[in-house]
């Protein structure tokens, strides 16, 4: 049985419906949902879904549930998953994700206690917190071993209390992720978190830029980065794959956007 977290609020379960029918669609063992956030729903599929309304949420600091930018609170809640799902192991991922390939291929991985992809602005953000890791994480894709994490951090909430104190998170979840786990992530490798826009950082390596362009060709997971949604605007990247899914919940009345000059231009 293959574990699939989710965190969200009420705004974005058209979005998560549909990445339901896009995992549902190339899935070739059972799974089981978990919604953390919101109350029982039909999602549309017939794998079995268990729901969490209300998360205790006794280790975040009231300054860091608050919404933020386009980061929502509810993204918070990632971060519960080893003590909150009943399983040895669990994916979580974002809704602004398609899969490619069947998530079998994710679930198979092994991995320390996290596994997870190398954010496109790595050195950034690495340089941004001081982390003495090699690398900076997104957290868009996580494939938790939970039983791990439950045997051997027992602290865990306090680590994420002290990292809050200890740092200022201009990413919130995401760089409780990575101050907490720091050394022990396990690097899924591009493919399993592809940025629709291949973004490049101004000092990566030529090794990296080549990793970035092979998982380009042949992703298992694209991820929708930044503010801009498939289900608010057309003419993205991979935008033709979701709506292919979306169908009769594609959003009327979207903008168009253009890429020009490595620019994303809207246009009405």
């Amino acid at each position: 049985m293959i574990h699939i977290c989710f965190n969200l609020d009420t705004k974005y379960i058209l979005p998560c419906k549909v990445l339901i029918r896009n995992i549902d669609s190339l899935a070739s063992e059972p799974i089981t949902y978990h919604f953390i956030g919101i109350d029982k729903l039909n999602m549309g599929t017939d794998n079995q879904c268990k729901f969490y309304p209300n998360p205790d949420v006794s280790c975040f600091q009231d300054e860091h549930l608050k919404d933020y930018y386009y980061f929502s609170k509810a993204a918070m809640y990632r971060l519960l998953i080893p003590f909150l799902i009943d399983s040895d192991r669990a994916i979580y991922i974002d809704i602004d994700t398609i899969l490619l390939k069947d998530i079998k291929t994710l679930w198979g991985k092994e991995v320390d206690y996290v596994g997870a992809v190398v954010d496109p602005c790595s050195i950034f953000h690495k340089n941004r917190l001081k982390l003495k890791a090699d690398n900076y994480f997104n957290s868009g894709v996580i494939l938790f071993n939970s039983k791990k994490i439950r045997e051997n951090i027992p602290d865990y909430k306090e680590r994420i209390l002290q990292a809050q104190k200890d740092y200022i998170l201009d990413l919130k979840d995401q760089d409780l992720f990575n101050i907490v786990f720091n050394k022990h992530i396990t690097d899924l490798g591009y493919e399993f978190n592809m940025d629709v826009h291949n973004l490049k950082e101004k000092d990566e390596t030529k090794d990296v830029s080549l990793l970035k362009d092979t998982a380009f060709k042949d992703p298992t997971i694209v991820h929708c980065m930044g503010e801009d949604k498939w289900w608010n605007f057309q003419g993205l990247k991979f935008g033709e794959l979701w709506d292919s899914y979306a169908k009769e919940l594609t959003p009327k009345n979207r903008k168009r956007i253009q890429e020009w000059n490595g620019m994303l231009i809207i246009r009405n």
